[in-house]
């Protein structure tokens, strides 16, 4: 009975989401075709991928896991397993699955749908079509609420849809849309919040500016129940934000300053509450003060790069699919798949070892065409199956959109004389910290897609928020020359 009603909740729920999109979108007819190619092509994609898997089609049988899924999303399917046994057991079982599993806020919502609709694989298909339009909302409203231009919409609406990527990412059950989903609604949610606190920004009621606050709390929560780390540096860029918006406000000081720490020190308790066992110790007293909060900040840099070392030792001992300085010694002309016997550890080709080392190897691999950064000698990457064409294809992407994220930010300082708002530092320090560390963190092929996918987030909203500068005017009662 649960269930049924739950079902019948979704069904409405996800047709008012298609309403609401569509009426906001009704006069913006290229936004709606480009979400609506975008809806299709998942949806289509999902659905033939799926049944090809499902009823073991002889299409791809070697990269095919079988029950609907694909070697693509080896995680994604122990998703399922543990979503599976969490909705069997109904909502109870849901809300007390337990939180020693990787990525436990996202397990949840899977299990959560799966409860509703049914417990097969494709109910993951569903969950990444829902977390796609809630994207595609929640840039919009972004886009509305900063006055963005319209190219500059196209071109984050554009970007999320067709980025090779997302799209991959969006045909197997997998964490990346449904957390894509939230970071860019926490984005929106922190605009609202931090505009309310600049000068010139667009006021909201007391009752929405609580609402904003508790959908940040909630939003970081989520986003710390799928990668502590990721809400580790929202919640920093948050902070960073309000600093920003706060400086130069016209209102009386404690006024600001009790708004900002009141949720400062609520947000901080998300983090530790959502990420729950996954928090590291080294860095739960910085959010949880004690008498060692001063030496855990002064060893944190140095703890990260060990758990990034340590990381990369592990995918180092896997050897086929490692990322390696220079060229390599293949099998044979023509070879797809080079394992660590194959490549060989001479001058050729050989492991990083130095930090210096390890994020040049990470940062060429994320940011340039692997055929380019092998033919230079600069990197080499073994593995990858029949994926080398589409990593090609999904760097060459995001190089694409990063220069044109460059020229929309650079035309609108220099040529509209506009301004950067408070969110746009947010969205920029944590987009520049989780590039540089993943940067350094990337250690093998299959690494690449998803740490990308972590700096592209960040990027397509930044032309977003160069925003026109507020009116100044003149006090009453007084006129110009």
């Amino acid at each position: 009975m649960i269930a049924a009603s739950a079902r019948v909740g979704l069904a409405i729920g996800a047709g008012l989401l298609l309403w609401l999109m569509w009426r906001r979108l009704q006069r913006r007819t290229d936004l709606l075709w480009i979400v609506g190619a975008g809806l299709a092509a998942r949806g289509l994609l999902g659905s033939v991928l799926f049944w090809v898997s499902y009823l073991e089609l002889p299409i791809g049988r070697s990269l095919q896991l079988g029950n609907g899924f694909w070697f693509i999303a080896p995680d994604g399917a122990g998703y399922f397993r543990l979503a599976d046994l969490a909705a069997a057991g109904g909502p109870l079982a849901i809300w007390q699955l337990d939180p020693t599993l990787p990525s436990v806020f996202y397990i949840k919502v899977l299990a959560l749908v799966m409860y509703i609709v049914g417990r097969v694989p494709s109910a993951g298909l569903l969950l990444n079509v829902l977390s796609y339009l809630g994207l595609c909302g929640a840039i919009v409203l972004l886009a509305e609420r900063a006055r963005a231009s319209r190219a500059a919409t196209i071109l984050a609406v554009g970007a999320v849809t067709l980025s090779p990527s997302w799209v991959l990412w969006s045909l197997q059950p997998l964490k990346d849309p449904l957390f894509m989903c939230l970071v860019v609604a926490y984005a929106h949610a922190g605009f609202l919040w931090l505009d309310h606190r600049r000068p010139g920004g667009r006021r909201l009621s007391a009752a929405r500016l609580v609402a904003t606050g508790v959908a940040l709390w909630v939003l970081l929560y989520a986003v710390s129940g799928i990668r502590w780390y990721f809400g580790v540096l929202l919640f920093a860029a948050t902070v960073l934000g309000w600093l920003i918006a706060a400086m130069p406000a016209g209102r009386p000081g404690w006024r600001r300053l009790a708004g900002g720490l009141a949720l400062t020190a609520a947000l901080s308790q998300a983090i530790p509450i959502g990420a729950g066992p996954f928090l590291p110790r080294w860095v739960r007293p910085l959010f949880r003060p004690g008498a060692n909060t001063v030496q855990t900040m002064q060893q944190a840099a140095p703890n990260a790069v060990r758990v990034m070392d340590n990381f990369r030792a592990r995918i180092a001992a896997t050897g086929e699919t490692e990322i390696r300085l220079g060229p390599a010694e293949t099998a044979g002309e023509g070879s797809e798949v080079v394992t660590r016997a194959a490549v060989g550890v001479g001058p050729s080709s050989r492991p990083p070892e130095s930090r210096a080392e390890k994020f040049f190897v990470g940062a060429v691999a994320m940011g340039l065409p692997l055929s380019i950064g092998s033919a230079l000698g600069w990197v080499h990457v073994g593995g990858g199956r029949s994926l080398w064409a589409f990593a090609e294809l999904d760097t060459v992407f995001f190089d694409a959109t990063l220069v044109a994220v460059l020229g929309f930010v650079g035309i609108g300082l220099v040529r509209r004389r506009a301004m950067l708002h408070p969110a746009f530092w947010l969205v920029l320090f944590h987009t520049i910290v989780i590039a540089a560390l993943l940067a350094y963190d990337s250690g093998n092929f299959g690494t690449l897609f998803r740490h990308r996918g972590m700096v592209f987030v960040g990027l397509v909203l930044l032309p977003l928020l160069v925003v026109d500068r507020p009116r100044v005017e003149p006090p009453s009662g007084k006129t110009g020359p």
